[in-house]
């Protein structure tokens, strides 16, 4: 199973691009502008489109994962950047993608790598699942995310606790939980 281990760089000085825009992170005030105000007005309309209109795997996540079911406060088809991400949660820096078979072709690939990237730079996890993972084993797609989201949120050094179960590779695309 792949994870992400590594808490990306959290950007703090006078260079950090996106300070104007949000005060995020763990222990600070959660503000939503992640993107400026000129991309927004490009970006959400797309977002509110994709919010009309799920994929099946993104609805199952996210009546999952609205209203604090896990503990979390979630957004769905939110603007970080340039980019509109399936599921963020802002406290914990951690952004969820739900892969439909699209995402296996090799220019979607290439530009999912690039993007993942570019959200890292940013100071986000990313987490990314296949369609049949989210709408076959729901229940171990959100164990993942809850122990990312403790992981992050954590203020002392991760403790020695097991990885979450894993669950059969009958998914479609990449490892389970990985970017």
């Amino acid at each position: 199973m792949g994870y992400i281990w590594q808490q990306p760089g959290r950007f703090t000085g006078p260079d950090n691009y996106l300070s104007h825009m949000a005060n995020l992170g763990p222990g600070t005030d959660i503000h939503t502008f992640t993107t400026d105000p000129t991309r927004w007005k490009t970006l959400k309309g797309y977002a509110r489109a994709n919010r009309k209109q799920p994929t099946p795997a993104e609805q199952a996540l996210w009546l999952a994962l609205r209203k604090h079911q896990v503990g979390y406060q979630f957004r769905r088809q939110h603007a970080i950047e340039r980019y509109i991400v399936d599921f963020v949660c802002l406290r914990a820096w951690l952004v969820v993608e739900v892969d439909g078979g699209i995402h296996q072709e090799a220019e979607q690939a290439e530009y999912d790598g690039g993007r993942t990237h570019a959200l890292q730079e940013c100071g986000f996890l990313v987490l990314r699942f296949t369609n049949s993972q989210v709408l076959n084993e729901l229940p171990q797609v959100l164990a993942v995310i809850i122990y990312h989201l403790e992981l992050l949120t954590r203020q002392t050094p991760p403790d020695d606790r097991p990885h979450p179960p894993a669950p059969s590779p009958s998914g479609e695309g990449e490892p389970f939980g990985s970017c």
